[in-house]
């Protein structure tokens, strides 16, 4: 970590990126670095390919994250939650206009990250957390806008202080960024309490589509292209959904499928205590935590929830062995 803050100190020009299709960890973290450089004197430019979603465009400069590549040459390009560039974007995976490339994420690597500085640490709860200990050894005043972006990564990716990645230093965490300014009652109003009305219309039609299996111990709903467009909202809107199926007392793994093409379907995958949903993901490509994952899988609705079922009543076996 000693050399990303020296090569952050020593640069002026920072491009900041992450992955697509962005949550809160990776929005807060982005932002949280660049609001902190910007404190150094440093020219600061974010970019997602991807817009930022509904519910956090409230976080101080969240409208200035562009969503194409900025034609200039950078010092330092920064990836933040994921550690691949083809991650970010298929062009930023061509883009190579900067001098050095800094990794930080809390992912488990599936190949060798590239950059040429890599801080990565499976166990922290966010990305968010990695940035806070940069900015504490770079020596920067928290300021409330800075502790408000870092304090929606941990609610974001601990669920709300409910996974199991919910350590003492993420309780420890939150009460200073409460002391610097952050407000947990703006940030959980904005993140989950400002939905428009066709969402719970999407959760009436998701809900019917529930399934538990004949264990007990996984269940799953559905989204159809047909009913999103009926109801003129994005996947944004529904991606609390999967925390009904998650909330039957006997489930340990709750599925998502979303319907995003012709027999395509994007996964969300979420678990209780510790089982790791994202060693299920990583064998279909995909990734994420321990509680929380996702993946793509093509093929009839049929084809792929056997795919994933047997994947899943594969796993449970071994916990139940």
């Amino acid at each position: 970590m000693k050399e990303i803050v020296k090569t952050f100190q020593e640069a002026q020009s920072i491009l900041i990126v992450s992955h697509s299709r962005p949550d809160g960890d990776a929005i807060g973290s982005m932002l949280a670095l660049g609001l902190s450089l910007q404190r150094l004197g440093k020219n600061v430019v974010y970019y997602n390919q991807d817009a930022v979603p509904f519910n956090l465009i409230f976080l101080e400069q969240s409208k200035s994250i562009q969503q194409s590549i900025p034609n200039k040459h950078f010092d330092v390009t920064c990836i933040i939650d994921c550690n691949a560039p083809i991650r970010v974007s298929a062009d930023f995976g061509k883009f190579k206009n900067y001098k050095k490339l800094i990794i930080i994420d809390h992912h488990v690597p599936h190949h060798s990250p590239c950059g040429d500085l890599i801080y990565i640490d499976p166990q922290a709860p966010a990305a968010g957390v990695l940035i806070y200990r940069i900015i504490q050894a770079m020596g920067i005043n928290i300021t409330s806008s800075i502790a408000e972006a870092l304090y929606t990564t941990l609610l974001v990716d601990t669920g709300c202080f409910r996974y199991s990645n919910t350590t003492d230093e993420v309780f420890k965490l939150a009460q200073e960024l409460v002391i610097k300014g952050a407000k947990p009652w703006k940030v959980s109003n904005f993140l989950y309490d400002s939905f428009p009305r066709s969402r719970l219309k999407a959760l009436e039609l998701a809900l019917k589509t529930l399934e538990i299996s004949s264990c007990g111990r996984y269940a799953s709903i559905f989204l159809s292209r047909k009913t999103m467009e009926k109801l003129k909202i994005n996947y944004e809107i529904v991606e609390g959904f999967i925390n009904y199926p998650r909330s039957i007392d006997s489930v340990i793994v709750a599925v998502q499928f979303k319907e995003v093409g012709r027999n395509l379907y994007r996964i969300s995958l979420r678990s209780k205590g510790n089982f790791d949903v994202s060693k299920i993901a990583s064998l279909f490509d995909g990734g994420g935590h321990c509680n929380a994952a996702g993946l793509e899988l093509s093929g009839s609705l049929s084809k792929v929830k056997k795919q994933l079922y047997d994947r899943i009543e594969f796993s449970l076996g071994e916990l139940r062995d």
